[in-house]
């Protein structure tokens, strides 16, 4: 009995591990903190996600800032009224221009941008407020409507820290969008004189905490898109990317090499006798090659080069401002690494492979898919004539 016990206990400790650590772990640790890790692409799909929200966003804030005027005109004096409206007309005008600029979505500066702005503009009219209207401590009762309304206001900052839980940001910019929040009010303490009262000092506190809350949401959906993102775009067995993020990165760097007259190559390889593999060692070991040689490939190419899974044993990859001759080298580099690193299988079997590799350059106004057709006859030619070496076709 004491022994079920135990393993009951156990059993119930790991589970809780295991829960907790799901909970309180993120993948992909680096990819969260920056964004420079991140594909060209994946931040082209981020920066589209950040610039609807905030365009949907400042439209309703907009409108609710032109509606709020009618509450001012009802509930405050006219002397404070009068002094606050300028900035309220301020206020919405940078909202109805944020919303109505829909242009280049896909850049993510662009989208930062937007989201400063969006986060410093109704900061930035906090503090103006603060210092026309009547003092109010938040969670005070009070029967004056200009103390009522003053209250109404307070809560901007809050508002603000909390909208971050749309956006799917890094940590870096969550800590760079919050800090303008926090110096506002800071500064509009300083200017109320309240800089070092408990009224402020509570309100940074319930401010901190929302910001918690906020960031691990942000964090949250950023993740989650990263998921989505690379299950959508990259091949399962070896991360590389799949045939349709290939071609579309293929087709944006063949526009950039003809525009700006840059040398573009592309080398598509194939692994020699690869049915031979799954039928002698199993299919497991068959992906086990794979997956070596795909380490090869990123392991050789460049940071800003692309390799992709073409579909079976066939791989692919594109190296922007790169003659065929460096391409060739390249190709050649990872052939030897071929048979330089086998797949141990144990201490007496190893899993030998090689592989064949066609080249072709871009040549002036050609298409994606004469491109490869080049590139594909060149491997027909070096499996035709022994297999195992590289052959390069103008």
């Amino acid at each position: 009995m004491p022994d079920k016990h135990n393993n009951k206990y156990a059993r119930q400790r790991t589970s809780c591990l295991f829960f907790w650590r799901h909970i309180l772990s993120f993948e992909n640790l680096p990819d969260l903190l920056s964004s420079h890790n991140n594909s060209a692409d994946f931040n082209g799909t981020r920066a589209m996600q950040i610039a609807s929200r905030a365009c949907i966003l400042t439209a309703l804030f907009a409108v609710l800032a032109l509606l709020w005027i009618a509450i001012d005109r009802i509930t405050l004096n006219s002397s404070i009224f009068y002094d606050i409206l300028p900035g309220r007309l301020a206020l919405i005008a940078v909202f109805g221009g944020l919303a109505l600029y829909t242009s280049r979505f896909q850049n993510l500066n662009l989208s930062r941008f937007r989201l400063l702005i969006l986060m410093l503009a109704p900061a930035l009219f906090y503090v103006f407020s603060q210092t026309h209207l009547p003092s109010v401590t938040a969670g005070t009762i009070t029967t004056d409507t200009n103390s009522f309304v003053s209250l109404g206001y307070s809560f901007y900052p809050f508002v603000l820290i909390i909208q971050l839980a749309i956006f799917p940001l890094t940590l870096i910019e969550c800590v760079l969008l919050t800090l303008p929040v926090l110096l506002c009010v800071a500064w509009a303490g300083y200017l109320t004189d309240k800089l070092w009262s408990v009224q402020l000092l509570e309100q940074f506190w319930l401010l901190f905490l929302l910001m918690m809350v906020a960031w691990w949401a942000s964090l949250s959906q950023l993740n989650l898109l990263l998921r989505l993102y690379r299950q959508a775009t990259h091949d399962p067995l070896t991360g590389l990317a799949n045939r349709r993020l290939f071609m579309q990165q293929l087709a944006t760097e063949i526009e950039r090499a003809q525009r700006y007259r840059h040398p573009m190559s592309l080398i598509i390889f194939d692994l020699d006798h690869f049915k031979h593999v799954n039928d002698n060692y199993g299919h497991l070991q068959g992906d086990e090659v794979l997956k070596r040689f795909a380490r090869l490939m990123v392991d050789t190419i460049r940071g800003n080069d692309l390799a992709g899974r073409y579909g079976g044993e066939e791989f692919i990859v594109l190296l922007p401002e790169t003659p065929a001759h460096t391409a060739a080298e390249v190709a050649e580099r990872i052939r030897q690494a071929c048979t330089a690193q086998p797949v141990i299988v144990s201490r007496e079997r190893h899993i030998s492979f090689t592989a064949s590799a066609g080249i072709a350059q871009l040549h002036p106004d050609e298409q994606a898919e004469q491109l490869i057709n080049r590139a594909d006859s060149s491997l027909y030619k070096a499996k035709e004539t022994g297999r195992n070496r590289i052959v390069l076709v103008n």
